[in-house]
């Protein structure tokens, strides 16, 4: 009953913002040493997984864990931090980070996004096991960022509250109400249409059909926030309909003062696999429900199935860069090829048989493009889903391809999975860091793409593709440049004004 519930109720809230990793062999069952062991309430900072011993003739190292006069190459790893990084490192020093300074800070969020978390506590890293540790049933623990919040989270503990009554900060450790005791995916689009709707041109190719894997099956999208985000939001009592105010403001590491981090928004992108399927190979897996909502048209569906992580995005507000966001993100191997490189047949959005046949007319395609596109690079087939959409069966596979190279200038991507080679770390790969340096307003400092979660964000010329996204780009101009409030809510107080722009990613 619950499942059905779920599959057919109205989703009222969506998140939108912004890891994937992959997994080798069970990790070590004998826990690693620690230096400082966690408190159940508030983990004290500086415990240190030790990795390795160092070697006698081991490398200078600066704060950053970069080589002392080796052009902020990634050093060799010897120990790892488990605690989520508040900047880059030394952000106290007068001066401006590089690339590679702030690439590094992209792996030390993202190895403390996808440490093991605690068991029974949100949020919280258990210290005494590595990344990849698995459980008794073959799936990966659950990681830290898997344990944090989403829109709907709050939304469902609103539903029953009395008229006056909010959300409170102190309920990020109360039990969630309805739980189904599993993550529930239903969503296959970082926006929704009415959000499309409210924020006009300014979101591009970030918003159109669902991406359709080899096998079928659609991807699917979640958003999480740590506590830094949950304090504001439910500080500000921000679970109404209507509007959300302007001046919505999500603190940076030094502004945050109870947790250190600074506000941490993650969109994760999840492929799924065949019924009665276990995991992927090399990827992070658990076992989801899977919704489909109904409605008079047809049918809600509910099915337990195993979803495999292939795209993380981190947004991640530091001192850094002038009070600004860093955007990080983060792509699976096995999702598709890097230009000019060995192209097997096994990719979960590309095929060789696609790419060889070289379709004319991609770029007049109209949306949804058609099964007779489907070859076509990086085109919305299918369209936006609406209330008449069948379910997700029988769609033509969406042909993604990547515009550019997976560089790593750090090399931090290979000292982790050196470091780590039991774990999904040495199938991550960082399609880029964007920050703006301080006080700068010139030119975008590059453009990245997710691809599983920013499939469309291409434009054609002179017959070739290339990339139209920009992290920066867009959610600059957003309140605090988050997209996270739904235009459903509003401050308690507060009327929802129809001459004032919304602020509405999903």
């Amino acid at each position: 009953m619950l499942r059905m519930q779920l599959a057919r109720r109205t989703t009222l809230l969506v998140c939108t913002v912004v890891a994937l990793w992959g997994c080798g062999d069970p990790a070590p069952t004998t826990p690693s040493p620690t230096t400082v062991a966690a408190s159940s309430a508030t983990p004290e900072r500086g415990a240190m997984v030790r990795v390795a011993e160092p070697p006698k003739d081991a490398p200078e190292l600066d704060p950053c864990g970069a080589l002392v006069g080796g052009n902020d190459s990634c050093g060799p790893i010897t120990t790892v931090d488990p605690w989520m990084p508040g900047d880059v490192c030394a952000p106290d020093l007068d001066w401006q980070p590089s690339q590679s300074a702030m690439d590094h800070l992209s792996w030390r969020t993202l190895m403390a996004l996808l440490w093991p978390a605690k068991a029974g506590a949100r949020g919280e890293p258990d210290v005494s096991l590595r990344p990849g540790a698995k459980g008794e049933d073959g799936l990966h623990l659950r990681t830290v960022f898997e344990t944090w919040p989403t829109l709907e989270e709050i939304d469902a503990r609103a539903a029953g509250l009395e008229p006056g009554e909010a959300v409170e900060p102190e309920d990020w450790s109360t039990p969630i109400p309805d739980d189904p005791g599993m993550t529930v995916l239903r969503h296959t689009n970082k926006i929704r249409p009415e959000t499309a709707h409210a924020l006009g041109g300014r979101i591009g190719g970030t918003h159109g059909g669902p991406v359709i894997d080899q096998l079928g099956h659609p991807l699917l999208v979640e958003t999480r926030f740590n506590r830094a985000v949950w304090d504001v939001i439910t500080g500000g009592r921000y679970y109404r309909g209507g509007a959300i105010p302007r001046g919505v403001d999500f603190p940076n590491n030094l502004a945050d003062t109870a947790y250190g981090e600074g506000a941490i928004a993650v969109q994760a992108a999840w492929s799924i696999s065949e019924p009665g399927a276990g995991p992927a190979a090399n990827t992070l897996s658990r076992t989801v429900l899977v919704t489909q909502d109904g409605n008079e048209h047809r049918e809600g569906t509910a099915d337990e199935r195993v979803a495999n992580l292939v795209s993380l995005a981190i947004a991640h507000k530091t001192a850094m860069g002038g009070d600004r966001w860093v955007w990080s993100v983060f792509d699976h191997d096995s999702i598709a090829p890097e230009p000019g490189a060995a192209k097997p047949e096994a990719y979960l959005l590309w095929s060789a048989a696609c790419a060889e046949a070289a379709p004319e007319g991609c770029e007049a395609a109209s949306v949804p493009a058609g099964d007779q596109h489907r070859c076509c690079p990086n085109t919305d087939l299918h369209g936006v889903r609406g209330p008449k959409t069948r379910l997700y069966d029988q769609l033509a596979p969406t042909q993604l391809v990547r515009l550019q190279e997976l560089g790593d200038p750090s090399a931090c991507g290979r000292e982790y999975g050196a470091a780590f080679p039991n774990s999904p770390l040495p199938n991550f790969r960082l399609v880029g860091t964007q920050w703006w340096p301080e006080g700068a307003w010139g030119p975008l400092p590059g453009s990245i793409r997710s691809l599983p979660l920013q499939p469309w964000a291409v434009e054609w010329g002179d017959d070739a593709q290339r990339i139209d996204s920009s992290c920066i780009g867009c959610h600059d101009s957003g309140d605090d440049s988050l997209f996270l409030l739904s235009s459903r809510w509003r401050r308690e107080g507060e009327s929802a004004s129809p001459s004032g722009e919304p602020s509405a990613p999903e």
